[in-house]
């Protein structure tokens, strides 16, 4: 987030490390060609049908909107091809040692944050939610830490155990907790139920653990550190409303990807004006029901790249139910890093 330059009143924004992205994309295209779209075109052709899909419905209803709202939902759309395009070329070139680097500054970075830097009020005016005695990290929002905090996690628990991954498995089953975050826990441990689906005990020993931790963590003054806060879980029914009723309005095919901002009754003084929490409720509303499904299946193939895909999207999309996770443009970028790797576990 520190790194993030926006245009327009925050209506287009665009981070550090994607113009990096862009100038090795650019090099891997004169290195590959076409030959890395090719291969992943045959092996998961749902997903680029999806993005075709999300072409058509924009030009569908383009007549509807003004140059500068058809330009900013057509760089979400490019933005969104444009990290499945990337991955396509860098994932068999992913470094482990490059990851492993990211994995401990972010432990350093986070715990730094948490003792230096524990009240984000100070960030009120610019929309920001005000965590206070909360792990954010430098995503300055915990579901956002949370989820990168749960990919690491699971990175770790599926590598062999090494005295380091040890230390860094433990520190982040702790940043996990320090998050708050009562979807963050929900998701991490209903992702364990399926890995221990077979063997329930162990499901819970760590549900045990996770609650001890939780128990004996101290809790400070504020009203984030509340778990039995109500106000997060109305806003996101309302939410919801909101979706089902834009929705409704082209229940096949959507209102085009991404015109959320220029459809809501009200913009919302945040940085989640020109969305949903939901990721799934995102699709839903700018792409209907073909979009939707063909979403769906374009993840479940995605799944298929390692043995442990499976569980990297399931902790994601459960978060991604509440939360817009998978439309992150981090979270995404970290989930196809994982993906694309296959660790082996003890």
């Amino acid at each position: 987030m520190l790194g993030r330059i926006s245009f327009y009143g925050q209506q287009i924004n665009g981070y550090g490390y994607e113009f990096v992205m862009l100038g090795i994309l650019f090099l891997l295209i004169i290195k590959y060609r076409l030959k890395p779209l090719i291969e992943a075109y045959k092996k998961n052709k749902y997903l680029f049908w999806f993005f075709i899909f999300n072409f058509l419905t924009f030009f569908i209803s383009i007549s509807r909107y003004s140059l500068l709202e058809n330009l900013v939902s057509f760089l979400y759309q490019i933005r969104l091809i444009y990290y499945f395009i990337f991955f396509f070329y860098i994932k068999n070139l992913i470094s482990k040692k490059a990851l492993d680097f990211f994995i401990i500054l972010t432990a350093i970075i986070s715990l730094v944050q948490y003792f230096l830097y524990p009240d984000l009020r100070n960030l009120i005016y610019a929309g920001w939610d005000p965590h206070l005695y909360r792990m954010f990290g430098t995503y300055l929002d915990t579901y956002v830490a949370v989820a990168i905090y749960g990919l690491v996690f699971f990175y770790l628990f599926f590598q062999k155990r090494s005295s380091i991954n040890k230390i860094l498995l433990v520190s982040y089953f702790f940043f996990i907790i320090m998050t708050f975050s009562r979807l963050g826990y929900l998701s991490f441990l209903l992702t364990f139920i399926f890995i221990y689906i077979r063997d329930l005990k162990k499901f819970l020993i760590i549900f045990a653990l996770a609650s001890l931790v939780l128990f004996l963590l101290p809790k400070p003054q504020g009203e984030g550190v509340n778990l039995a806060r109500i106000f997060s879980i109305q806003s996101r029914v309302v939410d919801y409303q909101k979706a089902v009723k834009i929705w409704q309005r082209s229940p096949l095919i959507g209102i085009g990807y991404n015109r959320i901002r220029y459809i809501k009754n009200e913009i919302e003084t945040s940085h989640s004006g020109a969305s949903f929490h939901s990721s799934f409720m995102i699709v839903l509303a700018t792409t209907g029901i073909i979009g939707f499904i063909l979403f769906l299946l374009g993840l479940i193939k995605l799944s298929e790249c390692n043995s442990y895909g499976p569980y990297f999207l399931i902790f994601v999309s459960l978060i991604s139910l509440g939360d817009n996770a998978f439309l992150h443009p981090f979270i995404l970028f970290l989930l196809l890093s994982f993906i694309s790797l296959n660790p082996s576990r003890r």
